[in-house]
């Protein structure tokens, strides 16, 4: 019997840990992960914890493994060392509101397919057809995963449909909106009130 309940155990651990696929805790900026320490690096974050204990995620096809460390929307301006943020038909006191988000690392992609023109329930309903075990991204997550890419590695991420795409993220603004993000190389990070009919559902899943 005891035997039994350990193998149960131990099955529903790995059902659990499944869609996070944990590698080495090691930097590995090349294959679009950024560990802790290279996402204090690049954006010259203060750390917010001791992450060694933390397992970082294989990053898979389209996407942008990142550690997101508790931070708002002013710490990363301020340790970033210029604006982030296009400021369009939203306030930053609105921005500051937001529930912040889990500290950890998260599997993000900021293009989940079939969700273009769609609306946010729609959208989620997709994703979760395909990639049952994500939600819509947190903006700050996604800002967060760009900044780190774009420092590395002066591109663009992964799992782009277009050269300009604005992309829907979780966080509910006035009349029922919600927030996007823009990514463009050459430009500041964008948070949108208004919906473009364009826009694609950017993604996360959570990897404690």
């Amino acid at each position: 019997m005891r035997k039994a309940i350990a193998f149960l155990c131990i099955v529903l651990f790995s059902i659990a840990a499944v869609g996070c696929d944990s590698g080495k805790n090691t930097s590995t900026v090349a294959g679009h992960i950024f560990s802790s320490s290279d996402v204090y690096s690049l954006l010259k974050i203060p750390p917010t914890e001791d992450a060694s204990f933390r397992s970082i995620p294989v990053a898979r096809e389209g996407e942008v493994v990142v550690y997101y460390g508790g931070w708002n929307i002013d710490q990363l301006e301020q340790a970033y060392g210029e604006d982030i943020a296009w400021w369009y038909q939203i306030s930053k006191e609105e921005v500051q509101k937001w529930p912040t988000p889990k500290i950890g690392y998260y599997r993000v992609v900021f293009s989940i397919p079939g969700t273009k023109g769609l609306n946010y329930e729609e959208q989620t309903k997709v994703l979760h057809e395909i990639k049952p075990d994500f939600e819509p991204a947190p903006a700050l997550v996604a800002i967060t995963a760009f900044l780190a890419h774009n420092k590395a590695t002066h591109s663009l991420p992964p799992g782009r449909v277009a050269s300009y795409v604005y992309h829907r993220c979780r966080e509910t603004l006035p009349e029922g909106a919600r927030a996007h993000i823009a990514l463009e190389k050459e430009m500041k990070y964008p948070l949108l009130r208004f919906d473009y009919q364009h826009q694609t559902l950017a993604a996360t899943k959570y990897c404690p």
